[in-house]
């Protein structure tokens, strides 16, 4: 899989007037019901995606000053955009560099996670991305979650400040439902790798 880009700095901020050294500061763009009292920041354009050949999407933000690198992960076919910390809480491993799924594509009952889910490349621990939640260990962190969208001039957009995450039982599925997600990841994963059996 080709690696992401990565934004080198945070851009300007959707409202306020904070921006990048030497640019101008973008539009302000009206608050929503659902953003009001949020400040977006413009992260990157939509030309930094890069595809993962599975319906979803990502580009890698640097961000300097929170010390945290942000996985922007967008889905192609109806273009919602979540926004998490790239790192796993559990070892500190880059979140990007293992499987991102929308498994709720291959079983119903993860539709209610209503986000993609990540499979840390270290030891295999899944976040979805909406909540930060972790899947596959009810007592490990979550990872921070931002939010994220797109503006109609093709920028992706993240908040400034995290609206959740980091936080232990916030789960949404049954411990059942966590060990079928677990195994489905599996499986796509070694379906990647040696392609899928007769």
């Amino acid at each position: 899989r080709d690696r992401p880009p990565t934004a080198g700095a945070w851009c300007s901020k959707v409202s306020g007037h904070s921006h990048m050294s030497g640019e101008e500061a973008s539009p302000a763009v009206e608050a929503t019901a659902e953003d009001a009292g949020e400040v977006f920041l413009r992260v990157a354009s939509s030309d930094a995606f890069v595809s993962m050949e599975n319906g979803l999407e990502q580009l890698i933000i640097k961000s300097h000053w929170r010390g945290e690198d942000v996985l922007v992960v967008r889905h192609t076919e109806t273009g919602r955009v979540w926004a998490t910390g790239n790192s796993c809480p559990h070892a500190g491993y880059a979140l990007n560099e293992g499987d991102i799924e929308d498994v709720g594509q291959h079983l119903e009952f993860a539709l209610k996670l209503d986000a993609p889910v990540i499979s840390c490349p270290a030891h295999s621990y899944i976040f979805e991305m909406r909540r930060g939640t972790c899947v596959s260990e009810p007592k490990c962190p979550g990872t921070t979650v931002y939010g994220a969208r797109m503006h109609g001039d093709g920028s992706v957009l993240i908040t400034q400040v995290p609206r959740e995450g980091g936080e232990v039982d916030t789960h949404v599925l049954t411990r059942d439902e966590s060990n079928k997600v677990q195994l489905k990841m599996v499986e796509i994963a070694l379906n990647k790798k040696y392609g899928s059996g007769p």
